[in-house]
Parts: structure tokens; sequence; C-alpha cells
């Protein structure tokens, strides 16, 4: 079976930043990837993360992580606020220095895209089959502490 949605929604901080990489950690389990898939996933999700805090930093603002699995295409995204509309056109042109966590999370996904003026990150990945020896009876979600 195929796990619940993950929808998690923290305050747009570095320490929050982390929070969430190990709420998507707890999801990747759930799927039984293989190591360098699940590697490849944390990296670009580090990223994106990254990305998502760095221009969406601000007092009392927050950003959502949502991933769900469905035929065969796990869909993450990260929706925040962002303070720089330039976001979408740094797909479109080369890479600088200062953009490298874009070409990182391209190498590391299948698609890419920067939406609503940069403030939605989504990620996409084709994966194989969960397999299913692996993954056991349960597929819920587990809660995380927090």
């Amino acid at each position: 079976m195929v796990p619940l949605p993950l929808n998690v929604r923290f305050p747009c901080t570095p320490r929050h930043a982390t929070r969430a990489r190990q709420a998507f950690r707890v999801y990747l389990a759930l799927l039984h990837l293989d190591t360098r898939t699940e590697s490849d996933l944390e990296s670009a999700i580090g990223e994106a993360l990254t990305n998502a805090v760095e221009h969406g930093f601000a007092q009392d603002t927050f950003f959502e992580l949502r991933c769900r699995l469905e035929q065969s295409v796990l869909q993450i995204e990260i929706e925040g606020r962002a303070r720089n509309a330039t976001l979408p056109d740094k797909l479109a042109r080369p890479l600088d220095s200062r953009d490298m966590g874009i070409g990182i999370m391209r190498a590391l996904v299948d698609n890419v895209e920067l939406l609503e003026d940069g403030r939605l990150i989504r990620l996409q990945k084709k994966i194989r089959a969960i397999n299913r020896r692996r993954a056991g009876k349960s597929a819920a979600t587990p809660a995380l502490k927090g």
C-alpha cells in the first residue's frame, strides 16, 4: 500500500528546515526505496528547504512541506513566502554561483518547477514500485514527535 500524503507546516527558520528534513526522511522510509534514490531525494529536498528559508525567512512566516506518491511519481512541494519574485526566471537562464541549489535539484530529480513567483517549489521523481517484502503491512504515515 502507498503511504498517506505528508502535509506539515513549520515556521520559516533554518532550525525548522532541519525538522522538515526529518519528517521527509520518515516519509521516505515508508516508501522502501533503494539507498541511492533516498539519498538523491534527501539532497534535493535539502536544497529546496534551504531555498525556501533563504527567500522566505521573516518573523512569523511559515513554509509547508507536502509529499505524495501517485502512479509511481513522488511529488514534493515546498510552499512559503518568497521575497524574490525573480526565482522562476532562474530556471530559464544559465546558473550562476548563487543558483547552484537549483542545479543540484535538477540533477537529482526528474522535474523542478518554481511557481507562484517562487513561493512554491515542486519536485517530481519517478520511482520504482515499493518493495512489498520490506514494506510490511503498515502503510500509514507515523506521527512525528514534536
